[in-house]
């Protein structure tokens, strides 16, 4: 999660302006729901499934990711469906 609140106001310090503001707590629960879409996707026994740690933890994939983030409301379209495996961070 916190790859994707990085780019955000609230990612300077625990001190930010507007701490446990209404726009703090939406642009983390909104986060959190990207964080756990991407644990679902990946969650499993990892003889049978190959995890890619490295995209997922990418810069360039949380910046997609956190494009979903909508600062006036709540996200409309599944975070799992919205990119699956076809981000080219997850294929590395």
């Amino acid at each position: 999660m916190k790859p994707l609140v990085r780019g955000t106001e609230y990612a300077a310090s625990s001190m930010a302006p507007g701490l446990n503001s209404a726009d703090y707590i939406h642009t983390s629960v909104e986060a959190m729901k990207l964080a756990m879409a991407d644990r679902d996707t990946y969650l499993g026994y990892t003889d049978f499934i190959k995890i890619p740690y490295s995209g997922l933890l990418s810069t360039e994939y949380a910046a997609e990711r956190r494009k979903l983030i909508d600062p006036a409301g709540i996200a409309r379209v599944s975070p799992r469906a919205t990119f699956g495996n076809s981000h080219p961070a997850l294929n590395r």
